[in-house]
């Protein structure tokens, strides 16, 4: 047994001062500055506020780089002349180049030259073979390959213009026209023609009639080819004018950057919450709980039950038996029904598993129908149907069919097929003369009015031969 935490024998007490704090040393302050420097007065550090450094912008302190008012001053390399306090936009030794002519000296928003046409790409071939080309892709329909050949030939003969090519395009019969309508594309960009001058009016398109085929071209189209070819005249694709737009200002020639203009403060959109209708989340965050409809039934629209509970339901009785306690597919008193496919007892034709077996009926064979029958087209009288294998869909006996069946609407007549048969045929295929269907109507050609036999009876002799 231990005795650290009893007392003596003696009485006295035997206390533990490693958990006694009277003989502990308090640390100075100057050696306590910085763990928990930022937690401002949690008496760890002296109770003194942490002094924030300089701006590494301006070097004043009070504030941060980023609260700085002073503006940002750059620290690296110029891009042009590499040295550092600026940028290459601010370089005195900049030379400006223009993007809309490709010349030093002046900016693309002041240029009046014409516009620098890149056609290191395109492929470099003679008029002869670039008009081949054309007449290719104009056979073919095809605008892609049509523009590119046009592009080939302006390459080769650089002083071709719209007008002049589709003139020439009408006078060999091409399939592809060009027409010219006015489209608004905003203001850095601009009609360039062939020979790349800017700021035309109208924009070429490539279509493979000279008819509107949508009605937004309606108001758009010249009204005639001569008007189409005045309008090509002063028309051309649309290109970037390799001007800068600025986006607080909307003017040209700078960015929002260097816009010297009020920063105007951008209006965020407002995001309002479908559920709660609160502004600031989105349904996907809402903290409330979504709200689900119950389930109602179909037939009374009750909450408290679904329609296969409902007391209202509708008594479905077997249309076989007559009992409610099942329906007519899962009936046990049901009739017999027999395959007529593969003669099984327990499914239908329509849900046989075995191959279906197809009966031509023109050539009794197996294996084809009647429209893909190569007999089909033949002259001459067709093989008589083979009554013995057919099974009738009343009673499931072979022999005869449903409007022979004994068991049938019209028994009695259907019994006595072969009663009126003059020619001695056999009971197989006898009857075909005979319509034992009450609903249809007699034919005066079938009896003479005199009580003779039909037209056909002085033929019999011959029919029986």
């Amino acid at each position: 047994m231990s005795d650290w935490d009893s007392a003596g024998a003696q009485g006295a007490a035997v206390d533990s001062d490693w958990n006694n704090d009277a003989g502990a040393v308090a640390m100075p302050s100057e050696l306590d500055d910085t763990f928990g420097a930022a937690t401002n007065g949690d008496g760890m550090n002296g109770d003194n506020e942490r002094k924030m450094g300089g701006c590494f912008n301006c070097g004043e302190e009070g504030h941060s780089k980023a609260e700085c008012p002073h503006p940002r001053k750059f620290r690296g390399e110029c891009r042009n002349c590499g040295q550092e306090g600026h940028m290459g936009a601010d370089c005195p030794t900049r030379v400006v180049r223009c993007k809309n002519c490709q010349q030093e000296g002046h900016e693309a928003l002041n240029c009046t030259n014409p516009k620098f046409l890149d056609n290191a790409r395109v492929a470099e071939k003679s008029v002869d073979e670039a008009w081949d080309l054309l007449k290719q892709a104009s056979d073919g329909r095809d605008i892609g390959d049509f523009k590119e050949a046009l592009q080939i030939l302006s390459k080769a003969k650089p002083e071709y213009t719209y007008p002049v090519l589709e003139t020439e395009f009408r006078k060999r019969g091409f399939s592809i026209y060009l027409i010219a309508m006015e489209k608004d594309h905003g203001d850095t960009w601009t009609n360039v023609n062939l020979q790349g001058d800017t700021g035309k009016k109208y924009a070429v398109s490539y279509f493979t009639s000279d008819k509107p085929q949508r009605p937004t071209l309606v108001d758009k189209w010249p009204a005639s080819p001569e008007e189409n070819l005045a309008r090509l005249a002063d028309a051309g694709i649309p290109l970037d004018r390799g001007v800068d737009k600025c986006n607080n200002c909307g003017k040209l020639g700078h960015t929002t950057k260097r816009c010297r203009e009020e920063r105007i403060a951008s209006v965020q959109p407002t995001v309002t919450c479908y559920l709660c209708g609160e502004e600031g989340h989105r349904v996907r965050d809402c903290g409330q709980e979504r709200k689900r409809g119950a389930r109602a039934c179909k037939i009374c629209e009750s909450e408290e039950h679904l329609a296969k509970d409902c007391p209202n339901k509708e008594i479905r009785a077997c249309r076989n038996c007559g009992d409610e306690d099942h329906m007519a597919k899962d009936c046990p008193s049901r009739e017999k029904r027999t395959c007529r496919n593969c003669g099984a007892e327990d499914h239908l034709a329509r849900d046989c598993p075995e191959p279906r077996k197809i009966t031509c009926k023109i050539c009794n064979e197996e294996g084809h129908m009647a429209r893909e029958c190569p007999k089909k087209g033949e002259a001459g009288p067709r093989p008589l149907r083979d009554w013995s294998q057919a099974v009738c869909s009343i009673c499931n006996e072979k022999g005869h069919g449903r409007a022979r069946c004994p068991q049938g609407q019209a028994g009695g007549m259907a019994g006595q097929a072969g009663a009126g048969n003059t020619n001695g045929a056999s009971d197989v295929g006898a009857g075909w003369d005979n319509n034992p269907t009450p609903s249809s109507a007699p034919s005066g050609w079938e009896s003479a009015e005199t009580g003779g036999s039909a037209w056909g009876a002085g033929q019999d002799a011959a029919s029986a031969r």
